[in-house]
């Protein structure tokens, strides 16, 4: 029985419209070309979704949560992508200009033309990447990559937002932004269930998401899950650290499965109880069940206290 179980698996997985091997998974083309468009996925920033149904969009490839999508574009389709991307709901919008003609191999070695790069990291991807302790959003990016004989021909149809932080490694690039991407630091907290476990239950798949809200936005900024020890961390300038203290916006824990949509309305976790210094902040605890109750500064554990 377990065998035919393994079997029926198997049969479903090459059935799928997208081709998979290990745990990549590629598809060819754009949405208008497939029996299933992409939809949305828990952990993308709102407004994503836009890019990627781009025509343009030749090819895409997912890696545990290393997500990249391929467009091969004309000069006015460039301006296109550039305007859907300035549209997600990221604190930092990065375009980086290159001078490359580039091109990306299928699963069976074909090989596929593009000149922009939509990069998303999430899932264990973006989990390895969050260890290495830098200050860094990780947020999507985009890369164009151009002609520089061009003289910069390609860059006429295309209008920048003020907010677009544009990176050139074109010298002929007209490309300018008036953004620049802040100085960050890491900030450190200590969340803890209140059965004094790490606020991080994954045999039951229960996670504490962390989210950053402005008043007048209707979707938050997610900054990632606490860890299976408790502890998380996400990147601040000191703008937003003063933004923080002085409530104009404010983070929530969000407890509950993949599935569970954060809300302005759920419990707080202050800046007053991070720290840079990770042995500094103080432990914080959220209630298992969120309809249980808001979340409190936790008593400092003693040394022979149990974890």
């Amino acid at each position: 029985m377990r065998v035919y179980h393994l079997l029926l698996a198997t049969m479903v997985l090459l059935c799928c419209t997208q081709v998979g091997y290990g745990m990549a998974t590629e598809r060819l083309g754009p949405d208008k070309d497939q029996p299933h468009p992409t939809v949305e996925q828990p952990g993308w920033p709102a407004g994503m979704i836009g890019i990627l149904g781009h025509d343009s969009r030749v090819y895409s490839i997912w890696v545990n949560g290393n997500e990249n999508f391929y467009f091969q574009t004309t000069p006015g389709q460039i301006g296109e992508l550039i305007t859907l991307y300035s549209r997600i709901r990221l604190r930092d919008h990065v375009v980086t200009i290159k001078q490359q003609k580039k091109e990306v191999r299928t699963f069976k070695g074909d090989k596929i033309d593009y000149n922009v790069n939509f990069h998303f990291l999430g899932g264990i991807a973006l989990g390895g990447m969050r260890r290495k302790g830098n200050a860094e959003t990780y947020e999507p990016t985009l890369t164009i990559y151009v002609d520089a004989d061009a003289g910069g021909a390609w860059s006429k149809k295309i209008v920048i937002p003020d907010h677009i932080i544009a990176n050139s490694e074109v010298a002929t690039s007209p490309m300018k932004s008036k953004a620049t991407k802040p100085n960050r630091r890491l900030w450190h907290a200590e969340v803890i269930f209140d059965d004094k476990k790490p606020a991080a239950d994954f045999e039951n798949r229960v996670w504490t998401k962390v989210t950053l809200w402005e008043k007048d936005a209707e979707s938050g900024f997610n900054l990632g899950k606490v860890n299976h020890d408790g502890h998380f961390s996400a990147a601040f300038s000191e703008k937003e650290i003063a933004d923080l203290k002085a409530g104009k916006t404010w983070l929530t824990l969000t407890v509950g499965n993949q599935l569970t949509a954060a809300k302005k309305s759920d419990a707080k976790l202050l800046i007053e109880n991070m720290s840079p210094d990770r042995l500094k902040a103080k432990p914080v605890e959220v209630a298992r069940h969120r309809q249980a109750g808001a979340i409190r500064a936790a008593r400092p554990r003693r040394q022979n206290e149990g974890n």
